[in-house]
């Protein structure tokens, strides 16, 4: 299981009722200290139904070794799971599992509950179930020694497509702030499910005031450039798809319930995050990307879909996964010096005396012979293969 597969089943349920012509009232929550507040002995009794004692006296020794420091004092602490442990997310997952089971016996299907971690969202229909929903949430919280956020939780309306909102956001609903995004899973959701929110934290854009604000890619590429000037276009692909791509992830999951004008935006954002770490100009054509780096957004969409209904599957069934179908992005750079770039921007230019695009044809007419962006790479290839190993 992982945050994608929570995100598919999120889209996919709400993509349910908005097909039924019904509203959904998504009511995220918020613990404070949420990891910090798990008393260890409820914990291990919990774990009895899913480790055996063997696994529990290991966690058990694993915890009798963790010590608080405060000034020159030492103690051993008998409540909280570790931050940052890979466990601690299962660990809290397990310990939580009594809220959901609330809200099943209360009403809520399976794919109505969702909870990754301390990260949880509940979707309700009516705003009678959303009320019932935040009673029981509250009760839950008083039972098991953790204090709902109600500050940093949200309550975010979806209308069906073509409706209207019935909250007014900014008011408040039991203490819970309405809202019209938040930021679920990596996800930053709105309540038209168009993905402009996401795209606006990544690429940026303007606030409220009309100032100009800078978004994630704008914030990395700018203090990645002095090393991206100076490295071959194999190594910024790498960085690319290192600190990029999965920023992209969570959209390609929400593509999957979106029309295609949305799915070509996204698309188009795509290839300019591609563009701007290739170092390459806005009018380079996709064609002479594409020879480079190949992404097809839709293909890749479809394949987060598939892999994340595979995993909830087998979760069903407890089942293993299995093997999962992967989407590779072509990769055509390898051996390729950073001075490519610098050529195909000089090929995308503008021409100043002639009001227009440079091109290999263009230069012809000004009395330079140069190669085309088509053919510069299998030239560069056919140069340096012997390097290749």
């Amino acid at each position: 299981m992982d945050i994608y597969v929570d995100i598919w089943r999120a889209l996919r349920k709400i993509g349910e009722y908005r097909a039924r012509r019904k509203a959904v009232y998504c009511l995220f929550l918020d613990f404070k200290s949420a990891y910090n507040t798990v008393p260890h002995s409820v914990l291990y009794k919990k774990l009895e139904g899913v480790l055996d004692e063997g696994e529990i006296a290991l966690l058990k020794a694993i915890f009798s070794r963790l010590k608080i420091t405060l000034g020159k004092e030492q103690f051993q602490p008998n409540i909280g799971v570790p931050q940052g442990s890979v466990i601690s997310p299962s660990l809290f997952n397990i310990y939580a599992a009594s809220l959901l089971e609330s809200l099943e016996r209360s009403g809520w299907g399976i794919d109505d509950l969702l909870a990754f971690a301390d990260d949880h969202l509940i979707l309700n229909i009516t705003k009678g179930d959303l009320r019932k929903a935040i009673g029981l949430v509250r009760s839950w919280c008083g039972s098991y020694n953790i204090e709902l956020n109600a500050e940093k939780s949200g309550i975010m309306e979806i209308p069906p497509k073509g409706g209207q909102l019935t909250m007014e956001i900014g008011s408040r609903l039991d203490g819970i702030p309405v809202v019209d995004e938040y930021k679920y899973l990596g996800l930053v959701m709105d309540n038209r499910l168009s993905g402009d929110k996401h795209i606006k934290k990544l690429f940026g854009g303007f606030n409220d005031d009309g100032k100009k604000v800078s978004g994630k890619i704008d914030f990395i590429k700018n203090n990645l450039n002095p090393l991206i000037r100076n490295i071959s276009l194999d190594y910024r692909v790498n960085l690319w798809q290192t600190l990029i791509r999965p920023l992209f992830i969570p959209l390609a999951m929400l593509g999957n319930f979106m029309c295609e004008t949305s799915k070509l935006k996204m698309e188009r954002k795509l290839k300019k995050s591609l563009k701007m770490f290739l170092g390459l100009v806005k009018t380079v054509p996709d064609e002479v990307l594409f020879t480079l780096v190949k992404v097809d957004f839709s293909k890749w969409a479809k394949n987060k879909e598939d892999k994340a209904k595979i995993k909830w599957e087998a979760r069903m069934k407890r089942e293993d996964v299995g093997s999962l179908p992967k989407y590779v992005i072509e990769c055509n750079v390898k051996y390729l010096p950073k001075e490519v770039a610098d050529f195909i921007n000089l090929q995308c230019a503008f021409c100043k005396k002639c009001q227009t695009i440079l091109r290999s044809e263009h230069y012809e007419l000004h009395g330079v012979k140069v190669p085309s962006v088509a053919e510069l790479p299998e030239d560069i290839r056919k140069k340096f293969g012997s390097l290749e190993t």
